[in-house]
């Protein structure tokens, strides 16, 4: 969603940013999720498209209001906010690496 926000169009069709929306039904069968090389993939477009529109984008277009699906926001404030979710993600994932290293050196 950010990278729309900032005027380029989205990495995934509507029907796939539904499966994973927060909010969303667990996908309970494999077939259903996306391979975790796609996702690396897309990611990785997705970061450049937004490094690519960041490069770009004016004061006035940040001060925009737009409808997000937190309410209506600043386009700066919306993006300052999912920079925050992911930082909070990344130290999940240093959790996760920390348990499964504390568990390999158990055994």
């Amino acid at each position: 969603m950010t990278a729309t926000k900032l005027g380029q169009d989205p990495i995934w069709p509507e029907e796939v940013t539904t499966k994973y929306r927060s909010g969303s039904e667990p996908i309970q069968e494999p077939d259903e999720a996306r391979e975790l090389a796609t996702l690396l993939e897309e990611l990785t477009e997705a970061q450049r498209r937004i490094g690519d529109a960041l490069q770009q984008v004016s004061a006035e277009a940040l001060a925009a209001v737009v409808e997000t699906d937190r309410g209506q926001r600043a386009v700066g404030e919306y993006l300052a906010g999912l920079h925050w979710h992911e930082t909070y993600h990344v130290g999940q994932l240093d959790l996760l690496r920390a348990m499964a290293l504390s568990r390999r050196n158990d055994t």
